[in-house]
């Protein structure tokens, strides 16, 4: 086809469109060439160029065993992401760009990948999500993540968090979740931040 329209709950107010889409089948396996995309912002309706690739391996009797997504954004280009991660009350939010893959299998989900983010906030509290959003299975999240710009870690989510810190610029962590819990490494500098506590404000400065 000449080109084909999603909308994806992960990339809000944003519609992606896939040019020129190839598939290759071989046995059970239905794979697409890497091909190029954009991303509209809805808003400013901003163009944005990456490059994606799909593929799925079914079974004999036409299920899926797995599934595979490569995203590529260049580091000249940004685009809004969202990840409620609903099982461990986070919500992430922000810009990012890079490479992102996702691999499925049954009811097992890993995302890995080296991806930079700007003004994105982690939150350990949630924003609203659809009533159609009920996460199954299992999710495990392993990334390098360049620190580029505005990055800011709130607890709880809402007006008045007891915790909000911002994370210095150009720093680097490596971000990993699974049945094992959250674990962030690396070097994680603060820049500075604040905690209200019995109505009392403690002010970080560095860190």
């Amino acid at each position: 086809t000449d080109y084909t329209e999603l909308d994806i709950f992960w990339l809000p107010d944003q519609k992606v469109i896939l040019h020129d889409l190839d598939f290759v089948v071989w046995d059970n396996d239905f794979e697409n060439v890497t091909c190029n995309a954009t991303v509209v912002d809805l808003n400013t309706y901003e163009r944005i160029p990456t490059d994606v690739k799909f593929g799925v391996n079914f079974s004999d009797s036409f299920g899926y065993e797995d599934w595979e997504l490569d995203v590529y954004i260049d580091e000249e280009h940004l685009i809004d992401f969202r990840l409620p991660l609903s099982s461990s009350n986070i919500d992430i939010v922000g810009k990012v760009n890079g490479h992102l893959g996702i691999y499925g299998v049954g009811l097992v989900t890993n995302i890995s990948g080296e991806v930079g983010v700007s003004d994105t906030t982690l939150s350990l509290g949630m924003n609203p999500v659809p009533s159609w959003y009920k996460p199954t299975g299992e999710t495990n999240i392993s990334l390098d993540v360049d620190i580029n710009e505005n990055v800011q870690f709130v607890f709880p989510l809402g007006p008045n968090p007891i915790l909000r810190t911002n994370i210095a610029d150009d720093s680097h962590i490596n971000f990993e979740m699974g049945s094992n819990g959250l674990k962030a490494g690396g070097e994680i500098p603060l820049r500075s931040g604040e905690i209200f506590y019995f109505q009392k404000y403690f002010y970080i400065t560095e860190g």
